[in-house]
């Protein structure tokens, strides 16, 4: 036989009694497995997995957390600085908030402090907008600008051996932005195309028309963030400094760092970046007034017409609280039973048991103003009425009984752990701390908080779960007026007034809607 032969034997050889030595052991698993099943309960002889994993364990208490509360530094022109050291990673985020949003929009200019923190970006101190866009690449560093209805926010998260250089970069989108008439040009355009899309989205629909009818159009609260098409094509680049100047300043903004960077070398490398960023001559505006954000005349059933559409979506709406209540601490309880998880009453109720949604969810607006609790769902066409009636059901049910032992022990489990996990991160840590700045709250606000929820039983939060009354809710639904102006009829809620999808009301009564 030759060498080759020989060989190839051999290996046929070592593959057989593999096979043959993983098929003995599988039988005499097998074997084993079954004859210990010969004293198993009942004598079926089937291994009951719970035996072999054995007895299942008894979990204790959830230890008390607490979110570590920042250190206050002095910064540069009456900059505050909050810094959280953290120092397992080399990883640094920061964000600085400013207590401007769009909410402070001037009349007939909605969206400007939108498109304002999005110039931010496209160009400053010496590099052009592509410039800066590769050195923030270069280092690998992440740069965002947001806006809400009271904020407005610019964030880093970097590599801590390059948080200096990146910094750098960052100091001069806060302090030094270009504001080149080319690039608000660009920025202009797309941002109108991102307005003319809009329309298209009817969950984006329902929430920009909720908020006009709810609060007014021309209200604090009544437009969105990023506007409307209307007003964007009023707003120019002189409006883009003007707005600028008067938002973003030190003397009334905090920067938020978390990660990897002693107060020493924060301090100092926050005075190279910002020692030259001064406050204007002009007055600094003062936050929103709780009272600016008004509850306005509203009716009670909007409806948005979309011919085709194949669903309805369905948002409802009422006064929520103020960042700064007392309640305000103990909603998060309140709305993780209504419909802030996936085992809520609302989904419960709508998705599970009557299968009308692939999901319904509530939450509060955490904002300085009185904000909104919405509850939304896109539902089956011939379910939207049945949809609507049930979720009032269910706020009538929060309302009059409150939460039960067993809903609160499930909401405190998973109010701690939301707050474990963004508490984990460098960058969500940040970012929470300049919401809270930027709302007026405490660094420590989360953790007395949470200590305030983890301690609070179902009587003390009636008063809380009784603000989610049904009679106060305002009602909008984004679907084929042919096909649910009937439904909507029998819900006793008077005459649907149509809307455009810009929030505007129109003149034309659904037919045959009952008064």
């Amino acid at each position: 036989m030759s060498r080759a032969a020989d060989l190839a034997l051999s290996v046929a050889q070592s593959v057989a009694q593999s096979v043959a030595l993983s098929v003995a052991l599988s039988v005499g698993l097998s074997v084993a497995a079954l004859a210990g099943c010969e004293h198993a309960p009942g004598g079926s002889g089937v291994l009951d997995p719970a035996a072999a994993l054995g007895p299942r364990p008894t979990l204790g208490a959830a230890t008390p957390f607490a979110p570590a509360t920042p250190r206050e530094l002095a910064g540069p022109n009456g900059l505050r600085i909050w810094l959280l050291e953290r120092h397992e990673l080399p990883l640094v985020a920061a964000t600085l908030a400013g207590p401007v949003g769009s909410a402070a929009d001037p009349a007939g200019a909605a969206g400007l402090a939108h498109v304002t923190a999005s110039m931010l970006t496209e160009g400053a101190g010496a590099r052009s907008a592509l410039a800066f866009s590769d050195a923030v690449n270069d280092l690998g560093a992440r740069v965002h600008t947001s806006v809400t209805s009271d904020a407005s926010f610019a964030s880093l998260e970097v590599l801590a051996p390059r948080f200096a250089a990146a910094f750098a970069l960052f100091s001069d989108l806060v302090a030094r932005p270009r504001f080149e008439p080319r690039e608000f040009s660009r920025v202009h355009a797309l941002w109108r195309n991102e307005l003319s899309q809009r329309g298209d989205d009817a969950g984006l629909v329902a929430e920009l028309v909720t908020h006009a009818a709810f609060f007014g159009p021309s209200t604090p609260y009544g437009h969105p963030p990023l506007g409307l098409r209307a007003d964007a094509a009023r707003v120019d680049l002189s409006a883009v400094k003007a707005f600028y100047a008067e938002a973003w300043r030190p003397d009334a903004a905090t920067l938020v760092v978390v990660g990897d960077v002693t107060p020493e070398e924060l301090q100092a490398i926050v005075r190279r970046g910002l020692a030259t960023w001064q406050a204007p001559a002009t007055t600094r505006r003062a936050p929103l007034a709780p009272s600016a954000a008004r509850v306005g005349t509203r009716p009670r059933l909007v409806l948005i017409d979309r011919p085709q559409a194949p669903q309805s979506v369905v948002m409802i709406a009422h006064a929520g609280v103020r960042a700064n209540e007392p309640a305000a601490v103990l909603v998060p309880l309140v709305n993780t039973v209504l419909g802030g998880s996936f085992t809520s009453r609302l989904n419960q109720s709508l998705r599970e048991q009557h299968g009308w949604t692939y999901g319904a969810t509530s939450s509060f607006e955490e904002t300085r103003g009185r904000g909104l609790l919405i509850i939304d769902a896109e539902v089956f066409l011939e379910a939207t009425a049945e949809a609507i009636a049930e979720v009032q059901h269910e706020l009538a049910t929060m309302a009059r009984d409150g939460l039960q032992a067993s809903e609160l022990a499930k909401a405190r489990a998973q109010d701690r752990a939301s707050l474990v996990e963004r508490a984990e991160r460098g960058a969500p840590a940040a970012e929470r701390l300049a919401e809270l700045a930027a709302l007026g709250l405490t660094a420590d606000f989360d953790a007395r908080a949470s200590a305030q929820r983890q301690t609070i039983d179902a009587v003390a939060l009636r008063e809380a779960a009784a603000s989610v009354e049904r009679d106060t809710a305002l009602v909008v639904v984004v679907g084929p007026l042919a096909k649910v102006s009937a439904q909507l009829a029998t819900l006793g809620l008077g005459a649907p007034e149509l809307w455009d999808v810009e929030g505007r009301p129109l003149t034309k009564k659904v037919l045959g809607a009952k008064p």
